[in-house]
C-alpha cells in the first residue's frame, strides 16, 4: 500500500468540516484530507515548533460522524526532529473506516529532544518545471558542507495551493544518499498527481538525515 503516494492517480478532495486542538508548543499549520482512488483515506498537512527546545512530533486523526469514530490514524512527522522555528510536513493513513464521516479532528503530541540534528546539508539551487505529462517537478543540487560524512539524506517538499495551505508533499533520497565531506549530490521531487499538480503555487524544501542521532532517547 506504500506504493499508493506515487502511482500518480489523482486523489478526490474531501470538503468535510475539521478542528484541531492547538498547544503552546505546536502550530497545526495547515491540512488537506483526500480520497485515493483505490479507497483509502489520508490526510497531510504542516506543523511548526515553536518551542525552545528540539521536538519530536506524532499526529493523531480521527474521522468523526457525530460522536462517533469512523477512523484513526497516526504518523510522525516527515522530518523526526524539528528545531526551534522548523516546520514539517506528515501523512496519515487511516486503516479500517467504519462508515461515513463528516468532520476530522487533529491532536499533536511531542517530545523533548537534547540531541541536534545535522543541519549542514545546502541546498545549493533548485528549479521546477512541469513536463509533457502534466507532472510539476522540482530538481535541485544540495552539498554537505560540513567536513564529516553524511549518512541517508532525505529531500523533502511540500507543495502548497493558491490559499497557501499545503497541497502536496514528496519524500525522496538524495543521489548519492551518502555524502563525503563536502560533497555535491542532486534530487528530484514530483507531485505525484497531474490534476494536484495543475494547482500548486508555491513550495519549499528541507532536508533530513539520521547522521550522529539516536532516536531512540526522546523523552515523551
Amino acid at each position: 500500500m506504500q506504493n499508493m503516494w506515487f502511482d500518480n492517480r489523482d486523489p478526490e478532495f474531501l470538503d468535510v468540516a475539521s478542528e484541531t486542538f492547538p498547544i503552546p508548543e505546536l502550530d497545526v499549520v495547515s491540512h488537506r484530507i483526500y480520497r485515493h482512488p483505490s479507497g483509502m483515506i489520508y490526510l497531510i498537512g504542516e506543523v511548526k515548533n515553536r518551542f525552545e527546545c528540539n521536538l519530536s512530533v506524532e499526529v493523531n486523526a480521527y474521522l468523526l460522524e457525530g460522536g462517533k469514530v469512523r477512523g484513526f490514524g497516526w504518523a510522525s512527522t516527515l522530518i523526526p526532529i524539528l528545531i526551534p522555528g522548523q516546520k514539517s510536513p506528515f501523512r496519515v493513513i487511516f486503516n479500517n473506516v467504519k462508515g461515513g464521516f463528516n468532520h476530522y479532528s487533529i491532536k499533536v503530541k511531542f517530545g523533548v529532544t537534547k540531541q541536534n540534528p545535522f543541519r549542514e546539508m545546502k541546498i545549493l539551487e533548485h528549479y521546477f518545471n512541469v513536463n509533457d505529462s502534466g507532472y510539476f517537478i522540482v530538481y535541485g543540487r544540495l552539498k554537505n558542507v560540513s567536513q564529516n560524512k553524511v549518512d541517508l539524506v532525505k529531500v523533502i517538499g511540500s507543495f502548497y495551493g493558491k490559499d497557501s495551505a499545503i497541497l502536496a508533499l514528496d519524500i525522496k533520497p538524495s543521489k548519492p544518499e551518502s555524502f563525503e565531506a563536502y560533497e555535491e549530490g542532486e534530487f528530484r521531487l514530483t507531485v505525484p498527481s497531474r490534476l494536484l499538480s495543475t494547482l500548486v503555487k508555491s513550495y519549499s524544501l528541507d532536508f533530513w538525515t539520521p547522521t550522529g542521532l539516536n532516536l531512540f532517547s526522546i523523552k515523551w
